[in-house]
């Protein structure tokens, strides 16, 4: 069988995927409230998705951005740990949990190892485009996940161990073989009511986005989520007592107290369906299949232990969009699905026909965001086949990809959100916006972008491009308006009476992070702006301050009150655009900020690890960041390492943009001393689990699952599977693997 390649596919790999790009609103102020349609009856969301799949087949009209793929208080104050022995999971919201791959209870650590997946896209006759070239290209969905022969998921349970700080392997728990779907989180529930067991949730089936796949709602049609309750009452006999399986794949969870919400993709998936016909024969055959589907065909089920399969949502509490937006139909589902941990074979849920890029949980609010692209014009190529109308342009298959201009973009871009307010199982809608602007490439960034305090949303958008240098950043502020069910703008900024821009001509957006009553942003083009932006009165945000330094920050974290920590890239300007940015990205910097007075906020301290190329897995996962504050006062974090600083890799090491080889690979450790202006930021140490045993050679293992947990005096590593451990004084001798 032939399938066409999607064209807004092969145009994301024709223009790369980075916060720079994006198509222009006309009107960057623009935010309009509008309700979704609770559906009436079985009927009405059938006729829906029987319209969505039909106008989703064979071209793509509406791209929507790239999901999950993973928040304050009632507030935002969170990211760090208070006071304790044991740092936690580094979270976007305090009191709203998120999945990881490590977890800690202080006495045993809890470590996911996934089984990885190798991903690849159909689209030409052999099958499949390999990513990996050693993948076959014969699997016959060629839109499936390629598990390798690792291994299959598992969880490995280890005792804490001090003076020295080590582990010990209590057990393993397998979680299936490498043909099930990747675990890639973990949920640690302890210090319940009485006679409830302490609990371990395993979740898998949150598939890759990889290359703007969220794009091709196809794609989405075949994905399970699988939860797994695991008592761990007795770590030492861990025991399943409840697994759940979802049709849909997993875009993102939380878990509040006692519920763990899930939020699934599902695309109703008919089997003979052609996503992208290029004869009549199969359109016709694709109208009688949409003809004869049922509900039960459209709408996503799930089981219990392996049971029969049951509704995971009835008809009636799902919503659709107004009737005056049905251009926008589609065919797939999201599903925001509550569990009672004291209950978890009765999950409870509600859905919305359409798509979602993002999640955004406060403590009794949840908020999905989905980014509109409006393409309304592809230009034909001559063996350009398929429409969204389902005509015949030609019986052949595309054999070359478009060029950029071949498509025409209006200057629309804009973004939806849609709240539902939360309390334990019961979830109600409480209204909808539509803000210019997108949230960005960057999938953990995005929800980063959100924040809530005392009922107000703050969401931070982007328009305009780099290289066309007219990017620029905008903050919107939202409201429930009465009963209406609705989002109402309550403010904007930029805005006719405070008309400086945040950011300078062109810059983009890199960081945002909502803390209570103060916004932090980061653009960057030649140098890294912060801005503090004052939230306290809703209907006028002022920007503060600002500090122009250097580099600029992928990732802000509250320290305290008055102290703030960015971490990024330094960076070099050579009078060209440089990576795209306006200068030359370098090594990782460490940046800490006095904002104690956010009018004129102060870098006190830098620092910066490696040279060009170098990397960490915070600049692209919060999760990879540990934060601990000891009882001395004395903050302590970590963070892994790939530090680039041998010999130049090729080129002249005094120009800006030259790479250097790979050093070695660990967990750099550091320490902030003292408050407000007198605060000192010290890197006391790397515990090294990979040294470079040549010039150019490369290291084995990957930084993008790596994970960290602190105690007051040591320190554990997760990298590639296995622990190592140290003494917070002498991590040059860890202990492990383990």
């Amino acid at each position: 069988m032939k399938t066409t390649i999607p064209v807004l596919f092969l145009l994301l790999l024709l223009l790369g995927c980075h916060g720079s790009g994006a198509p222009t609103a006309t009107d960057p102020s623009t935010s309009d409230s509008f309700q979704l349609v609770r559906i009436a009856n079985e009927e009405e969301l059938t006729d829906q998705l029987k319209q969505g799949i039909t106008k989703r087949t064979g071209a793509t009209s509406s791209w929507e951005m790239d999901t999950s793929a993973p928040v304050a208080s009632n507030g935002n104050e969170a990211g760090g740990s208070d006071q304790t022995t044991t740092s936690t999971t580094n979270l976007q919201v305090s009191g709203v949990d998120e999945a990881d791959s490590i977890k800690s209870d202080g006495t045993y650590l809890y470590q996911l190892v996934s089984s990885p997946e190798i991903f690849y896209y159909g689209g030409i006759e052999t099958g499949g485009v390999a990513i990996d070239p050693a993948t076959p290209t014969t699997n016959s969905d060629p839109f499936a996940p390629v598990p390798t022969s690792d291994t299959g998921n598992k969880v490995r349970i280890l005792r804490m161990l001090s003076q020295p700080t080590r582990t010990e392997l209590v057990t393993e728990l397998s979680l299936g073989s490498s043909n099930d779907p990747r675990t890639d989180g973990l949920y640690l529930v302890t210090g319940r009511s009485a006679q409830q067991p302490d609990l371990l949730i395993t979740l898998a089936g949150r598939t890759s986005n990889w290359q703007g796949m969220w794009f091709e709602p196809w794609y989405w049609s075949s994905g399970k989520t699988q939860v797994t309750v695991i008592n761990v009452s007795d770590p030492t006999t861990p025991t399943t007592s409840t697994t759940l399986e979802l049709d849909g794949s997993l875009i993102s969870s939380r878990r509040i107290e006692e519920t763990l919400y899930l939020i699934t993709r599902y695309q109703p998936g008919l089997t003979g369906y052609q996503p992208y016909p290029y004869t009549t024969e199969q359109i016709a055959e694709n109208q009688r299949l949409v003809g004869q589907a049922t509900l039960d065909d459209l709408l996503p089920g799930y089981s219990v232990n392996s049971g029969p399969d049951q509704p995971l949502v009835e008809a009636t509490a799902c919503y659709g969009v107004p009737s005056s937006t049905e251009n926008e139909l589609s065919g797939d589902l999201i599903t925001i699905t509550a569990i009672d941990l004291a209950d978890p074979e009765h999950p409870v849920s509600q859905c919305l026909v359409g798509a979602t890029e993002t999640i955004f949980v406060s403590s009794q609010s949840l908020y999905l965001a989905s980014t509109r692209y409006q393409y309304d014009q592809i230009i034909a190529l001559d063996d350009q086949v398929g429409s969204s109308d389902g005509t015949v342009i030609t019986s052949t298959p595309p054999t070359t990809p478009p060029s950029i201009a071949s498509l025409t973009y209006p200057e629309t871009v804009y973004t939806d959100l849609h709240k539902f307010s939360l309390s334990a199982i019961t979830m109600n809608y409480r209204g909808s916006a539509t803000v210019a602007g997108h949230l960005g490439w960057e999938q953990d960034k995005k929800s980063f972008r959100l924040g809530e305090e005392n009922d107000v949303l703050g969401v931070v958008t982007s328009t305009g491009e780099t290289w066309l240098g007219n990017a620029s950043t905008h903050l919107t502020m939202l409201k429930e308006s009465g009963d209406n069910a609705t989002l109402a703008m309550v403010s904007e900024l930029p805005n006719s009476t405070r008309s400086d821009p945040i950011g300078k001509t062109g810059e983009n957006l890199y960081a945002a992070r909502f803390l209570g009553n103060r916004l932090y942003l980061v653009t960057f083009l030649v140098t890294d702006p912060l801005y503090a932006i004052d939230l306290t009165d809703p209907a006028d945000p002022v920007i503060l301050g600002e500090l122009s330094i250097p580099g600029y920050s992928d990732y802000l974290h509250p320290v305290n009150e008055n102290l703030l920590l960015g971490i990024g890239k330094d960076a070099q300007s050579s009078g060209s655009d440089g990576d795209g940015r306006g200068a030359w990205y370098q090594g990782i910097k460490i940046a800490l900020f006095d904002v104690s007075q956010p009018a004129a906020p102060v870098a006190i301290d830098t620092l910066t690890i490696g040279k060009r190329g170098s990397d960490s897995t915070v600049l692209s996962d919060h999760h990879g960041f540990s934060f601990l504050q000891g009882a001395d006062g004395i903050f302590r974090f970590a963070m892994p390492l790939s530090r680039n600083d041998g010999s130049p890799s090729y080129g002249d090491p005094t120009e800006p943009w030259t790479y250097y080889n790979w050093s070695d690979t660990g967990l750099g450790l550091f320490e902030i001393n003292g408050e407000g202006s007198e605060a000192t930021l010290t890197h006391t140490g790397t515990l090294v689990v990979e040294t470079a045993t040549s010039t150019g050679s490369y290291p084995t293992g990957s930084l993008t699952d790596d994970r960290s947990v602190l105690t007051t005096d040591g320190v554990y590593y997760s990298h590639n599977g296995m622990i190592w451990s140290a003494d917070w004084l002498t991590p040059m001798t860890p202990l492990g693997p383990e």
